[in-house]
């Protein structure tokens, strides 16, 4: 995502304003989000500049690498309700993504209420949480929200009996990806089923998780019985989890962030509380992004102390600070806007850390560009494409076949995310 502009300034810390600056979506993203949130003729407004800017939107929509088709649904009923016209052509894609989308959600579904019930028999006291809590909960159909996983806070005291729990309804424990905190466990459809003891692992700068978890409700998710975070908690959580996490390049939280705070009874003296807390330097420029996209939507008492959010002047809060604007910034662009010697000698070691990975994810980035397809497809590569198939090695469980094989991949291998 990059900033279309750069040289705003909304923080008087360089930390948040790095931040606010790595996460404020594109001009092509924005134009997209409004499409989807705004009412009337913004959102008229709004499509009719996402058609300029995308160009040849089919085109554009096809070679998204950051996720916006997960919010077609979205934008076909915003733009169905308000009698916006939509083209011959984009129109039976919309229609598609929807009847995509309502296919998946029964799958979906399916696993989520076998998770739930086995959860429930197991006597464990779980939350739902992020995309699932808002398509379940909040909007008015889920397969408005998409979500490629499902996210439950559980305590810490009890991961491993929710564990086992759902081992026993038949999923499949990846142990290779625990740690202490987190677990994650495969439905035989391949959603993945994810536990977490903490609501946010952000160091210092962590939720206040105890009053959150305290000021939970209860709902019923498909028959089942679950309890979900108050809307402005799951906002701020959503929010936070943002800030510091590579998922806010899906731009599926600012979709939530809006929906939340447009939420019936939303108490805007509890978010002015949460700007009070360590997590305010993640929640402020998030908020303040939402902002910028959906005028309005932030309460006008919560605006006036966004911009005085103010840094911990504390060497691990910086750190933290920097790695999360460094998930959607440019090397050059982080370096340019790091402050002083200490924070340009942090990029540089982080930067370097880096490297490899980033060298890799540009070559593959090189080899899948549009433009580098007739390089591909010549002529004089036919042989070693043809040495590659045949050498290729295919990977079959032993007496198991195919079906059976497509058992423990992920719902994104399957391309059904």
């Amino acid at each position: 995502m990059r900033s279309h502009n750069f040289g705003q300034t909304r923080f008087t810390s360089a930390s948040l304003q790095r931040l606010y600056r790595a996460m404020l979506p594109g001009e092509v993203e924005q134009a997209l989000l409004q499409s989807c949130l705004l009412e009337g003729d913004a959102a008229a407004k709004a499509w009719q500049s996402w058609l300029l800017l995308s160009g040849d939107p089919l085109a554009s929509l096809r070679r998204d690498r950051v996720g916006i088709k997960r919010h077609l649904p979205r934008l076909y009923a915003n733009l169905s309700g308000l009698g916006c016209g939509i083209s011959r052509d984009l129109e039976p894609y919309l229609r598609a993504a929807v009847a995509r989308e309502q296919m998946r959600n029964r799958r979906f579904r399916d696993a989520l209420t076998r998770a739930l019930a086995a959860l429930t028999t197991a006597g464990l006291d779980v939350t739902l949480l992020k995309g699932a809590a808002m398509g379940e909960a909040v909007l008015d159909a889920p397969w408005l929200r998409h979500s490629h996983d499902v996210d439950l806070h559980v305590e810490g005291a009890h991961l491993e009996r929710a564990v086992l729990a759902l081992e026993s309804a038949g999923f499949q424990h990846h142990a290779a990806t625990a740690t202490t905190t987190h677990r994650r466990l495969d439905h035989a459809n391949g959603l993945p089923i994810c536990l977490h003891a903490h609501l946010l692992e952000a160091g210092p700068l962590s939720l206040p998780e105890g009053s959150m978890l305290a000021g939970r409700v209860g709902v019923k998710v498909a028959n089942e019985p679950v309890r979900m975070l108050r809307a402005e908690h799951m906002l701020a959580h959503v929010c936070c989890h943002a800030a510091v996490r590579g998922s806010r390049q899906s731009l599926g939280w600012v979709v939530d962030a809006v929906t939340l705070l447009r939420t019936v009874g939303f108490d805007a003296q509890c978010l002015r509380e949460l700007l009070c807390t360590p997590a305010a330097c993640l929640l402020a420029p998030a908020l303040r992004v939402v902002e910028d996209v959906a005028p309005g939507s932030v309460p006008p008492d919560c605006l006036e102390g966004l911009t005085q959010t103010q840094e911990a002047d504390d060497g691990r809060v910086r750190e933290l600070l920097l790695r999360a604007a460094a998930v959607s910034m440019s090397g050059w662009r982080l370096f340019a806007g790091a402050c002083g010697v200490r924070d340009r000698l942090a990029v540089f070691t982080l930067l370097w850390g880096r490297l490899p990975a980033t060298l890799l994810r540009s070559a593959q980035s090189a080899w899948h560009d549009p433009g580098f397809t007739h390089v591909r497809r010549h002529p004089w590569l036919h042989p070693l494409r043809r040495g590659y198939l045949r050498v290729k090695p295919v990977v079959k469980p032993d007496g198991e076949s195919d079906a059976l094989g497509q058992v423990d991949r992920s719902w994104r291998e399957r391309g059904l995310s």
